[in-house]
């Protein structure tokens, strides 16, 4: 009350418990205005911003800023500098850390670890979610309008290269849609994905695009490189696998069909590993050689993966095409096998176990697209989930 008013002008530090009113007055993504409901203690500070660890069961809050007592109105501590909305991993570098804002800030920061004196801040085109990703004397990240869940209603997103020194901006490429993830980089290349379907690979020393990689499905998170391989997860529930010298897809492989995988893919050991939502992690390796590739045979019906069917070469072509050498009525993608025998139709791991079957009017072939299996019927065509 009075005794705070009095020190109007001068810097504090207050603590007390805090509420947020407004909250989305303006729109879904406005934060509202924080205030102290109860002060418990302030007093006068010259140093630093003071901190204060929450342990999440109360609502206490320590605020450093300057004490301002308008003619009308509530008493405001105002900051002195308002990072809102910083919710990606920051990067560190020697003695500095690099972060950036989202909504309501819109920038990239770097400042003194030992202090948080600000070194240089840097406005981004869009909330700049990503991680920051440094290469020698660059900063690099991902920003966009969009969010983990949604498009912008104008999709827009961009990669932004900044100089790790001073913050000036060196390139700015604009992609389709957000850039959410950290985007990696790798022998002089940065790999971004994006809501717009593409990983974008950007030349890192002058922004300008080298390739794209087509998952056709939003991406959140960020890509793992390695030094022959690009892996990404998608909004489709799948995990994809370019090649990361000639782009051409290796495998596709549907892990949640119908569920986003916003989880980041890592490398290790030989293994990829992600999350997901309700199925926990993947660890996906390469098959034993007496098991077969991670695509299924080309001459069979349906498709080898999500992105449609494979090419027929060579003998595979005849084997489709002859009468005396009929097409198993079975098909397969990623570790899932489908066939129609018997009047039912069985989804069996590759293991050999059944994880459902229905019952069919007759036997036809599978086929396999996204996160559905089609069967042909005496008179319909049936779509079925593949997960149950």
């Amino acid at each position: 009350g009075p005794a705070l008013d009095a020190l109007a002008g001068k810097r504090v530090v207050v603590t007390g418990a805090v509420a947020r009113e407004g909250l989305g007055a303006g729109g879904k993504d406005d934060p509202g205005v924080l205030v102290f409901k109860e002060i418990r203690e302030f007093r006068e500070h010259a140093g630093p911003p003071v901190t204060a660890s929450d342990s999440g069961a109360t609502f206490v809050r320590t605020a450093t800023g300057k004490v301002e007592k308008p003619a009308k109105g509530r008493t405001r501590i105002v900051v002195d500098f308002f990072n809102p909305d910083s919710e990606s991993p920051p990067a560190s570098v020697g003695s500095r850390v690099i972060f950036g804002s989202g909504l309501g800030g819109m920038r990239v920061t770097c400042v003194e670890a030992a202090t948080g004196a600000v070194i240089w801040k840097t406005a981004t085109p869009h909330p700049a979610f990503g991680a920051p990703a440094v290469a020698g004397d660059r900063v690099v990240v991902g920003v966009g309008n969009g969010n983990f869940v949604e498009s912008a209603a104008q999709p827009a997103g961009a990669v932004v290269c900044l100089s790790l020194q001073d913050g000036k901006e060196l390139w700015t490429a604009r992609v389709g849609d957000t850039v959410i993830g950290a985007v990696a980089l790798y022998e002089g290349r940065a790999y971004a994905c994006s809501r717009d379907g593409n990983v974008h690979v950007l030349d890192l020393a002058t922004g300008k695009g080298v390739a794209k990689l087509a998952a056709k499905s939003p991406m959140v998170s960020s890509p793992a490189v390695t030094a022959d391989a690009v892996y990404v997860s998608a909004d489709s529930g799948s995990i994809y696998a370019f090649d990361r010298l000639q782009g051409s897809l290796r495998f596709s492989m549907a892990l949640t069909p119908g569920t986003p995988i916003f989880s980041s893919p890592a490398v290790s050991d030989g293994k990829l590993f992600v999350g997901t939502r309700s199925k926990g992690v993947f660890v996906i390796a390469d098959r034993p050689r007496d098991r077969g590739g991670l695509r299924s045979d080309p001459g069979r019906t349906g498709c080898a993966d999500d992105l449609g069917l494979p090419l027929i070469e060579g003998d595979e072509a005849s084997a489709v095409a002859r009468t005396d050498r009929p097409v198993a009525p079975s098909t397969t993608t990623g570790d899932l096998a489908f066939s129609a025998s018997g009047g039912k139709l069985v989804c069996a791991s590759d293991l050999g176990a059944t994880l459902w079957s229905i019952d069919l009017e007759c036997d036809p072939p599978p086929s396999v697209s996204g996160d559905k299996v089609f069967i042909c019927g005496k008179s319909s065509i049936q779509a079925r989930k593949i997960v149950d």
